[in-house]
């Protein structure tokens, strides 16, 4: 596991952790750095710079879409709820 995984592990759920794991990986074989990696109003942020800008572009693109379909939680499918003005993407489960 590279440092820049370790580095932005903490900073979602480990539902999305596969997630971000691998568009890590595949941003940082297109010679892009990771500046920041969070959740933001339910959905996956990855922000990078350098690289093959297209191709990282379509990483992320990628990466956001699956993570709005899982759990972040738990890595089961989950769809984005709202409690009391809070958005989280979560299952059935974790929605409580």
């Amino acid at each position: 596991m590279s440092n820049t995984i370790i580095k932005w592990k903490d900073c979602v759920g480990e539902g999305w952790f596969p997630i971000v794991e691998e568009a890590i990986i595949e941003i940082e074989s297109r010679g892009g750095f990771i500046l920041q990696v969070k959740e933001k109003f339910g959905g996956l942020r990855i922000y990078s710079q350098g690289g093959d800008y297209d191709a990282i572009s379509e990483i992320v693109r990628k990466a956001e879409v699956k993570a709005s379909r899982i759990c972040e939680d738990c890595g089961e499918p989950g769809v984005l709820h709202n409690k009391n003005g809070w958005y989280k993407t979560v299952c059935d489960d974790h929605v409580k």
